[in-house]
């Protein structure tokens, strides 16, 4: 995890240097543009497409630079929106239609918020694989509510997708390490059994359910953290 660390601050700083460079010019341009010229908003738009990247990347940094776990409260929705910040525009590339159904005011877990993302990353990312080569409809819907008992409380995060699901005589062995039913090239496996460790080290719990031609559905539970206030967050589709 700390090579992996390495190698995406790398890049997200090799990336952010000519995108500086871009900005610097599309500003000149734009400035140098009278109002009435259609050209002008093109360069706009471009601004703003720099915008998004270089929020993407200044994200990548903060993501690598944690390489040991640091426990504390976290909103679990702004960890589900940044997961989706990095991986929105492959699932859009791919015709996939995401649905947030996103409890507010939900407890707070005790975690570590990069971990987690890591988790959502890679349960989307599998996801869109599952999709991606189907001709039917293509949707990926991120859930969360609250589950477990009053003096118990647990966040349910479900993450599920319309792709081709998972064969019965397999489904047990998901969270093998270098198991996978994805194309040669396409991974090695070592995704899920890597969530399942983050999720079990934050004292939760990962379940799956999947019929082949109709899809999975993986679900999280966490416990609530009880130490604090609840988080606010708010509800988009």
């Amino acid at each position: 995890m700390r090579a992996l660390g390495d190698l995406v601050s790398g890049v997200a700083h090799e990336l952010n240097n000519p995108l500086m460079a871009s900005d610097t010019i599309l500003h000149v341009i734009h400035e140098s543009l009278q109002k009435t010229n259609p050209n002008k908003t093109r360069v706009e738009l471009v601004q703003e497409c720099n915008r998004r990247m270089g929020k993407i990347i200044n994200h990548l940094r903060e993501f690598s630079r944690q390489t040991q776990a640091k426990p504390e409260p976290p909103d679990i929705h702004v960890s589900i929106q940044n997961a989706l910040m990095i991986i929105e525009q492959q699932l859009l590339n791919d015709n996939i239609s995401t649905i947030k159904k996103l409890t507010p005011n939900l407890p707070r877990v005790l975690g570590d918020p990069n971990q987690l993302e890591q988790v959502f990353l890679n349960l989307i990312s599998n996801a869109r694989d599952a999709m991606a080569a189907q001709e039917r409809r293509r949707e990926l819907t991120i859930q969360t509510d609250l589950a477990g008992t009053k003096d118990q409380p647990e966040v349910r995060i479900t993450f599920t997708d319309s792709g081709r699901g998972i064969p019965k005589d397999v489904i047990e062995k998901v969270y093998e390490p270098f198991f996978t039913t994805k194309d040669v090239k396409k991974g090695m496996g070592l995704g899920l059994s890597i969530c399942y460790g983050i999720i079990e080290n934050h004292g939760g719990r990962i379940e799956v359910e999947s019929r082949e031609r109709e899809g999975t559905t993986l679900t999280i539970f966490l416990p609530g953290f009880q130490g604090g206030k609840h988080g606010k967050t708010n509800s988009r589709r």
